[in-house]
């Protein structure tokens, strides 16, 4: 009985092609080809720095907060707040970029953060900055520049 069923169910079965008027839409709507506008190009370099602000904020919340750790005071320490709400609305305009450009021209910016975030790191928390930091910033903004020509 079991086996008759089991073939019935079989037999029933049609076979449907998967649904890809999705897709059809996003690649009419895509076009790899495009380039980064003025305005594309300043947004995802404030996006960038507003990352790059956003470590310094963690920092700023972990060196504030208690040794013994409680969920009380990280709802309550007023920098992980801010980082993570900067995060949140970095995060919005990023999404916004991606809707406008190309991800493989828009996301090698966010290497400009590996020079950023030390440089800002060593203005306002007077963290040591080494000529290593600088020469390695150096060849990613050369990389950055050279992968976000199309």
């Amino acid at each position: 009985m079991l086996n008759a069923t089991k073939i019935q169910l079989n037999s029933t079965r049609t076979k449907t092609s998967p649904d890809t008027s999705n897709l059809r839409n996003f690649r009419a709507r895509y076009n790899p080809a495009a380039t980064m506008t003025s305005l594309l190009t300043l947004s995802t370099l404030v996006c960038v720095f507003c990352i790059a602000i956003g470590q310094l904020l963690f920092k700023k919340a972990a060196s504030t907060l208690p040794e013994t750790l409680s969920l009380m005071a990280l709802l309550t320490n007023g920098w992980l707040i801010a980082s993570l709400a900067l995060y949140g609305l970095t995060t919005l305009g990023w999404v916004w970029i991606l809707r406008h450009a190309p991800l493989h021209l828009a996301y090698p910016f966010m290497g400009l953060a590996f020079l950023i975030v030390p440089t800002l790191a060593w203005l306002f928390l007077g963290e040591p900055l080494h000529w290593r930091t600088l020469a390695g910033g150096a060849l990613i903004m050369a990389g950055v520049a050279l992968a976000s020509t199309s």
